[in-house]
């Protein structure tokens, strides 16, 4: 059990962000992650993602770009799922759906987000969350026609700091 105010770190190498204009891979992301309730017999977890960010970016074809983050903090919500593993839903946490600005050495500027999505976590000793193929959707007014309508993420997330082992337990 992890009282409200625990502080949860990962980190992920390679996270890609692919659209039909270009695929973008990140050396390094990071999250960070606040419980705001320990959860219980008939309670959730909740919590709230304060940081996440992308670092060492670029195109397939060596072109550098940026990835910043937009609308934190997230809300998060974790349910048991069987064993020791569950689920981590990320949704808006008051400032706008959860996203992304995407710029690559002024060809290429796209902003994509998404209201609600649901990761999976291995609990274990570290934790793992993994985006794999999470469908993003381009912003009114987030880039040109040429961003396309669509992208997904793709990292996966393990626990680093003072906290790596977490195990999910049925509510």
């Amino acid at each position: 059990m992890y009282e409200p105010g625990m502080i949860v770190e990962g980190t992920a190498t390679n996270a890609t962000l692919t659209s039909n204009l270009a695929t973008v891979i990140c050396d390094h992301s990071f999250a960070e992650a606040e419980t705001q309730t320990t959860g219980g017999a008939s309670a959730t977890v909740t919590g709230t993602i304060k940081v996440l960010n992308f670092t060492g970016c670029e195109t397939t074809t060596g072109l550098g770009c940026t990835v910043s983050v937009e609308n934190t903090p997230y809300h998060a919500l974790v349910h048991w799922v069987s064993g020791d593993d569950g689920t981590l839903a990320v949704k808006t946490g008051g400032g706008g759906s959860p996203g992304a600005a995407v710029v690559c050495a002024g060809v290429m500027s796209c902003t994509f987000e998404r209201s609600l999505f649901t990761l999976p976590i291995d609990g274990s000793n570290p934790a793992a969350v993994a985006a794999s193929k999470v469908s993003l959707e381009r912003t009114p007014f987030g880039g040109t026609p040429l961003c396309g309508i669509q992208a997904s993420w793709d990292a996966t997330y393990t626990a680093v700091g003072g906290i790596t082992s977490i195990f999910v337990l049925k509510e």
